[in-house]
């Protein structure tokens, strides 16, 4: 189901880029943005209608009308620069350039993760190794030197050079 969705919004895609850019020859770009806009907004309303999915909170309302104004921008320079004539070096470089933002995303993005999961084992690690030194500390409350001690060698330390 998932590749027939998919095969379906590529389909879906290229047809309104390719009429889309057409129109912008004989319609201004923002007339086609917008029509194009509205007849989305409306199938989108139609489904969320059906679909019995209950309506999100007001955050959400904002973050999606500022999404959308973010798409619209870009269809208006897509069809602004398609409406110049130079379709075939508009097509290809939209083409590559969305998959290409959208792959350094996911790399910046589970980069950031690694980074995060790193620092917070290494900050489980140290405050592990505090824990138990105020433990050693705690257990160390009375402190006494035995008597042969003063007439004993000095244990060796690790980081003395041995001899």
């Amino acid at each position: 189901m998932a590749v027939l969705l998919a095969l379906l919004t590529a389909c879906v895609y290229g047809t309104a880029d390719y009429l889309g850019g057409h129109a912008t020859k004989r319609v201004p770009a923002l007339v086609v943005t917008f029509v194009g806009q509205l007849f989305g907004l409306a199938v989108l309303g139609v489904a969320a209608w059906t679909s019995g999915i209950p309506a999100p909170v007001a955050a959400d309302w904002g973050w999606s009308a500022l999404a959308g104004l973010a798409g619209s921008t870009g269809l208006l320079a897509f069809y602004s620069a398609m409406s110049s004539g130079h379709m075939t070096v508009v097509a290809p470089v939209t083409a590559v350039t969305v998959p290409a933002t959208g792959a350094r995303t996911w790399v910046t993005d589970s980069v950031r993760r690694c980074i995060r999961s790193c620092s917070s084992a290494r900050r489980e690690r140290s405050n592990k190794a505090i824990s138990a030194v105020d433990r050693a500390r705690s257990a160390r409350t009375s402190f006494s030197v035995p008597a042969t001690s003063a007439r004993s060698p000095p244990a060796p330390c690790a980081f003395r050079k041995r001899r």
